[in-house]
């Protein structure tokens, strides 16, 4: 089930974190915590975990780490060698960089954590899975809509919206799910002109620029 997914979206783990974690399964017991750390950092891994395994009530209240962490357990030490292994010929990498993706998912948690969003972790997984959608892979390729991925993954269906929008409007911010400016946030801080934009996330935020 678990190879299904990735196989039908035509999405690879990053190559740089399923080295790692190759080396990491070598070990005679595997840090399955370190584990967690590479996939919470990958958005298809992240992605098709949650896909196989999904998030149960209050879930991601022990943070994101910990139920990445339930899952890889579960999936075990030859499963997930054995799948990563056979990964060389299936889709393609993300058209947006790890760095990309990765430093958008830490400004949405960190604005997240500031603002008291009570859901964190949420914040970070929109800010990691936003260029997914928009990469040709997935464009070119048969998906659910992003709000039966989202609700297959446990996820609410504001992280769907958030994903579908494409920009915020600061001064009608106020009016929307805080997920939504605090993704749209954290597109701002995390893009190149992001000293222009600091005042913009600020008004979509409420924090003081």
């Amino acid at each position: 089930m678990f190879a299904a997914h990735f196989s039908a979206f035509e999405l690879q783990p990053l190559p740089d974190g399923a080295s790692t974690i190759l080396r990491m399964l070598a070990a005679q017991t595997p840090n399955w915590a370190e584990i967690a750390l590479v996939a919470a950092r990958d958005p298809a891994l992240s992605l098709a975990l949650l896909m196989a395994d999904p998030l149960g009530a209050g879930e991601l209240q022990d943070g994101l780490n910990a139920a990445l962490r339930r899952r890889l357990e579960r999936l075990g030490t030859d499963l997930l060698r054995a799948w990563l292994l056979g990964l060389g010929h299936v889709g393609n990498a993300p058209d947006e960089t790890p760095d990309a993706a990765l430093l958008r998912a830490e400004c949405a948690l960190h604005l997240a954590i500031e603002t008291d969003y009570p859901r964190p972790d949420e914040a970070y997984l929109a800010g990691l899975w936003y260029g997914l959608p928009r990469s040709a892979q997935w464009i070119a390729g048969r998906r659910p809509t992003l709000p039966a991925l989202v609700a297959d993954c446990g996820l609410p269906a504001s992280l769907a919206d958030a994903l579908e929008l494409e920009d915020v409007d600061p001064i009608a911010g106020g009016a929307m799910h805080p997920l939504l400016t605090l993704l749209a946030a954290a597109r701002r801080l995390a893009g190149a002109d992001w000293q222009e934009r600091i005042d913009e996330a600020a008004g979509l935020t409420g924090l003081e620029s």
